[in-house]
């Protein structure tokens, strides 16, 4: 009985043995045809993310070959690790030359040191419409240029800055060329409004002069210098929308007279303000009537709100009006218009304008036309 129990027993573990065998062989199984399938699959991703890392990889190199932009990189220590064809055509860059020798020329001709170190540090720049002259050919170049730091993915440091170069010579030129032919334009309309009335012919000449002597004793940048002159040379081109009664007047305008020829600012901005390029100029036009304490129009701006190259014309406008005949008074002459000018400072006009160009017409000659014209 007791034997018969054991053989039993033994049968059962036997059996309970072979049950866990048969799950391990069927879970090994699964786990292995598991394990080759998610392999596989592992294989064919890499290998696919391998051909789209090539795929990549070539069509940055096409890009950046083919880039219409003069790309350059540099490394920490300042020299060049890549330049594209493009930047060798804007250095006109020649196996003969050295790329580094072409390289420091354009960072010393272009002021890029800061803008490179800063770019190292962190931050991004952009220099716009500036001139370089290469050092083989010698022909005025126009670029505009922007320096941004390469930031390593991996580490999150600098290692290295790129520079593109667009090269706008030509846009440039002709920029230039489409904006001097609309100014040509407009003076000779200016022109055509002061030829309305012969007593104020030479108005607009005039009073571009005394602005002239006003910008060279203070401290003003040539482009802006420009401006400010484009805008005395036009600054009555709002007249053009005045009736030729109310210009012509000899007596004194009515009120309804005096409001319309009050437009003319506001006419002028209006001509000018949508052609690109002279939104600054006409903003100097529409407010060269204003008044430093604020009483003048069309907006009643008042002190520095009002622009500088309006509150230059404004003097230099005034001053012409008193000095020369016109049709409803005679000349007051040149020291009723000092006096005026005076009288005026703080109220009308900027004090210091005022003494800078009363100073200035002191070391001039330039009044002397004005005198003739006193009858």
């Amino acid at each position: 009985m007791v034997q018969l129990f054991i053989t039993i027993s033994t049968d059962e573990n036997i059996k309970t043995e072979m049950k866990m065998m048969k799950f391990q062989i069927f879970f090994l199984t699964w786990l292995s045809i598991n394990l080759y399938c998610f392999m596989r699959k592992l294989i064919t991703s890499n290998k696919t993310l391998f051909r789209k890392y090539q795929i990549s990889e070539k069509l940055t190199e096409v890009i950046v070959n083919n880039n219409p932009c003069g790309i350059i990189i540099l490394n920490k220590n300042g020299t060049l690790d890549y330049l594209n064809p493009t930047m060798k055509e804007i250095l006109n860059y020649e196996d003969s030359l050295n790329a580094d020798i072409l390289w420091l020329d354009l960072v010393k001709k272009c002021n890029l040191d800061k803008l490179i170190q800063d770019s190292f540090n962190g931050k991004s720049s952009n220099l716009f419409n500036k001139y370089y002259t290469p050092y083989s050919t010698k022909k005025n170049k126009v670029l505009n240029i922007y320096v941004n730091p390469i930031v390593t993915k991996s580490n999150s440091k600098i290692n290295h800055v790129m520079l593109m170069f667009n090269d706008i010579t030509n846009e440039y030129m002709l920029k230039n060329e489409v904006t001097s032919i609309t100014l040509s334009t407009l003076k000779a309309l200016a022109k055509l409004v002061d030829a309305r009335d012969h007593y104020t012919g030479m108005h607009s000449e005039n009073v571009m002069r005394y602005v002239e002597i006003i910008c060279d004793n203070l401290n003003i940048d040539q482009a802006e210098k420009e401006k400010i002159l484009i805008s005395a040379s036009l600054h009555d081109i709002g007249k053009v929308g005045i009736d030729d009664y109310i210009l012509k007047k000899e007596g004194k305008l009515t009120n309804e007279e005096y409001n319309k020829m009050k437009m003319h600012p506001v006419i002028g901005f209006g001509i000018l303000s949508d052609i690109n390029g002279f939104e600054e100029i006409a903003t100097i036009i529409k407010h060269h009537h204003e008044w430093y304490n604020g009483c003048g129009y069309p907006d009643n701006l008042k002190g520095n709100k009002i622009p500088i190259g309006s509150q230059i014309i404004s003097i230099a406008d005034a001053f012409d009006a008193i000095t020369t005949n016109r049709v409803y008074r005679k000349s007051l002459g040149y020291t009723k218009a000092i006096n005026i000018l005076e009288e005026e400072r703080g109220r009308q006009f900027n004090s210091e304008l005022v003494d800078i160009f009363i100073n200035a017409l002191e070391d001039t000659n330039i009044y002397i036309e004005a005198d003739e014209n006193v009858v």
